[in-house]
């Protein structure tokens, strides 16, 4: 287990994570302090706790936004009526049958 030092709002924290993620743990971590110093610039005197809970709310609000484009991009999908799903693979089926028995029938003498 790695133990990774960040500093956010001006305190050093001691983390624990997983061996190799210690530059994911990293990455979060400036995201979290760079929101909780849009909060304090925005908002002195708040709180630390209140910072956080400010700086909380920013990163929900940027995943909420995420979230609803990714929604956005994917298309609407249709749903399929199983009946006609079943006949067009019987359909397909018996195509492909038809197929094999003349690929199989002996071929006419000439």
């Amino acid at each position: 287990m790695a133990e990774v030092k960040v500093s956010i709002a001006g305190r050093t924290y001691a983390l624990h994570c997983r061996d190799g993620e210690e530059p994911r743990l990293h990455q979060l971590s400036r995201m979290i302090a760079e929101r909780v110093d849009k909060v304090k610039a925005s908002s002195p005197g708040l709180t630390e706790v209140r910072q956080f809970l400010f700086a909380a709310l920013l990163l929900a609000d940027d995943l909420s936004d995420a979230q609803n484009e990714a929604a956005r991009a994917v298309p609407d999908v249709q749903p399929v009526d199983d009946g006609a799903a079943v006949q067009a693979l019987e359909s397909l089926a018996e195509r492909l049958e038809a197929i094999g028995e003349a690929l199989a029938a002996p071929l006419p003498q000439a």
